[in-house]
């Protein structure tokens, strides 16, 4: 997605892709555990053989764009480093505190540019003298995010993600109150086996992606935007994804979030019994639940918060713009 982006953007006269993806099916289920858990093994070699194949291929790149760069060895940044003019790394992830990877600390030092959208990442960027960081939000893909559904047809609340047990509590409390919700997502199939009798609950299963995620989101009143106590996180993408299916966002608050949206905007909850509370009241009150949501949809929709504005201002830090 960020790829055909900034195609888009640059309209460059050519845009080579490298899918690491390929060498990664094609190591056995074994070695691909052992490399994403530990960074070692096959799958390691496989994808950096492949990546020095593809680069071998070209004598220069105005750009080059390292997505997720977890795998890459240093040395191979370092030879992309010199066939470039520009070298970025961009990661939606939490690269410190939980998505951990030696070659990507080692290789910190060649990016001209290292693109996070974790505030609270900024000083390990520093730690491992990061060239240039730039801070960026999560964002919305308008192509995929947005409403299917008219206010009238929606129903009910929804989450999609994985587990927690804060997450779980409150997913608990709100189905025991016999407000309808929808759950997808990892590590659920116990709650959903409990619930089971439970004519207001719907279970998807463990993963619901592009489009339909986005109908399931956009066919409930109100969606659970929880932020993870696995990290300090601040804001995530469902901050975003959610006000752009035409669905009103439930979420802490935190310093980000409240910098992006006002109290008539989203639906800010402080604990489980809050939270309940606050969706009995606005389920049962269209004008009001019509008005909250329209206003966080017109925020997200107005506020650049698009992928193409996001990448286009990151650009433009760069000076590629």
């Amino acid at each position: 997605m960020r790829g055909e982006y900034l195609k888009k953007i640059l309209r460059p006269e050519n845009f080579v892709i490298l899918n690491t993806d390929i060498p990664i099916q094609s190591t056995s289920r074994v070695f691909r555990s052992l490399g994403w858990r530990y960074k070692i093994g096959p799958l390691i070699q496989h994808i950096n053989l492949y990546t020095q194949k593809g680069i071998s291929q070209h004598k220069h790149f105005d750009l080059a764009w390292i997505d997720k760069g977890v795998f890459i060895q240093p040395e191979v940044i370092n030879q992309i480093r010199n066939k470039c003019t520009t070298l970025v790394h961009f990661t939606p992830d939490p690269a410190f505190t939980y998505h951990q990877s030696k070659l990507f600390f080692q290789a910190i030092p060649y990016y001209d540019h290292c693109v996070t959208t974790k505030s609270f990442e900024i000083a390990g960027y520093k730690a491992y003298h990061a060239r240039s960081i730039i801070f960026c939000t999560q964002g919305y893909d308008p192509q995929i995010h947005r409403p299917y559904h008219n206010f009238e047809d929606k129903l009910g609340v929804v989450f999609i993600g994985h587990k927690e047990q804060d997450r779980e509590e409150i997913i608990s409390l709100i189905i025991e109150n016999r407000i309808p919700l929808k759950l997808a997502g990892i590590h659920w199939e116990k709650l959903a086996f409990r619930y089971r009798n439970y004519a207001n609950f719907q279970y998807f299963g463990k993963g619901v992606f592009g489009k339909e995620y986005a109908k399931l989101i956009s066919s409930s009143k109100i969606g659970l935007g929880f932020l993870s106590k696995i990290i300090p996180e601040k804001h995530t993408t469902r901050t975003f994804e959610i006000p752009a299916c035409g669905t009103l966002l439930a979420t802490q608050k935190t310093e980000e979030i409240e910098a992006i949206f006002q109290p008539n905007e989203a639906l800010f909850f402080e604990d489980a019994p809050d939270l309940v509370e606050k969706v009995s009241f606005a389920c049962a009150n269209d004008q009001y639940l019509s008005t909250l949501t329209e206003n966080g949809f017109l925020n997200v929709v107005q506020g650049n918060y698009n992928y193409e504005s996001i990448l286009s201002k990151i650009l433009q830090q760069m000076n590629l713009l």
